[in-house]
């Protein structure tokens, strides 16, 4: 990550996907362990006094990409996903340390899947999300954080992160 001269903030990750399954109506599907990426940018905004909460900003554009093979006669796809996705947050960061928030979220991205040589493009049941959440600072170093998305697309996420 990299921050500008106007608190703009540029990211980018990679990581792995770890496989699993897609149950359909008439057959399965194993996923193998593939790779997500994603580009991200975001900015905050009025958070200069305890008093005004805080607006944060964020775009993301994000993918994966894996094989699958169907559990009935072994055929082998490849599967790629594809998402953007635009973030408003606001929060109030308390003690300089604890930062609780509502999100609003909308995304969408294709699908593409090739099947017995034919193309298949799906996408996602809901195209939005209200979540709530938090982030934790330790000792200026270690970050906590926990976000749960309740109405629309439902998730809930965490982890932590450790600045060298």
């Amino acid at each position: 990550m990299t921050t500008l001269a106007d608190g703009t903030v540029l990211g980018a990750s990679v990581g792995a996907l770890m496989g699993g399954r897609i149950d359909g109506r008439a057959d399965g599907w194993v996923l193998d362990p593939g790779v997500v990426w994603a580009l991200t940018a975001g900015r905050r905004y009025f958070a200069t006094r305890p008093r005004i909460p805080f607006l944060l900003v964020v775009g993301t554009v994000s993918g994966s990409s894996t094989n699958t093979a169907r559990l009935s006669d072994g055929e082998r796809a490849p599967l790629h996903a594809f998402d953007g996705k635009i973030d408003l947050s606001v929060g109030w960061t308390l003690g300089e340390a604890w930062s609780p928030y509502l999100a609003v979220r909308a995304f969408g991205g294709p699908i593409v899947w090739r099947v017995e040589g034919e193309r298949m493009i799906g996408g996602d049941l809901y195209h939005v999300s209200v979540a709530a959440g938090f982030n934790l600072n330790v000792a200026n170093r270690v970050s906590l954080y926990f976000d749960g998305a309740f109405v629309g697309m439902r998730s809930l996420g965490g982890g932590a992160s450790v600045r060298f």
